[in-house]
């Protein structure tokens, strides 16, 4: 690679112009293929409860996936909402049920659901490391909201060029289980 990315600050500010030269068409195919990979973690892990987020311009769209999966009857899906400096899980079901909250991130305006009954969250990030760490925007509400409510299985996803060789990393961060990698069509070392 020839950029050499140190401090949280310089990855966001790297990846933030990365994401907006994202092609139009990487993009539909991200969205189609979180899409399906959703629709078949929620399958064969016979999930019930579901944590998705509410897509930024530059992260892979959910808007879809968001409307899919609330159609159905044998799943709740939650969207994260910050109040008060916390994010909290709130129910959906269907994307038209939002306002526009802080950083201008959709919200959901349905009541506060537990989070300790979430099986699956959907977890976006700007990078990525190795070991499955995540640098979100720079809120740390994920980190949180994952400490106080642990047992869920967390999925980061995000573009092939949002993985970097590594991530700077403190003592709260909290790490994925897993991790769902798109290709964006850039070469590798753009």
């Amino acid at each position: 690679m020839r950029w050499n990315l140190k401090s949280k600050p310089e990855i966001r500010r790297y990846m933030r112009e990365r994401l907006a030269r994202t092609d139009p068409r990487a993009r539909e195919r991200a969205e189609q293929t979180l899409l399906d990979w959703c629709l078949e973690k929620v399958e064969s892990a016979n999930t019930r409860t579901i944590l998705l987020y509410a897509s930024l311009p530059d992260e892979i769209a959910t808007y879809r996936l968001i409307d899919t999966v609330a159609s159905r009857e044998d799943l709740t899906v939650l969207l994260p909402r910050v109040r008060d400096g916390r994010m909290e899980a709130v129910r959906v079901t269907g994307s038209s049920e939002f306002r526009t909250g802080k950083y201008d991130i959709h919200e959901p305006v349905w009541p506060v659901f537990s989070g300790s009954s979430i099986q699956i969250a959907i977890v976006p990030g700007l990078a990525f490391d190795p070991e499955w760490y995540r640098l979100g925007r720079g809120g740390g509400y994920y980190d949180r909201f994952f400490a106080e409510n642990t047992g869920i299985k967390k999925i980061g996803v995000g573009y092939d060029f949002q993985c970097l060789a590594t991530v700077a990393r403190e003592s709260h961060d909290i790490r994925m289980d897993e991790m769902w990698i798109v290709s964006s069509g850039f070469p590798m070392d753009d």
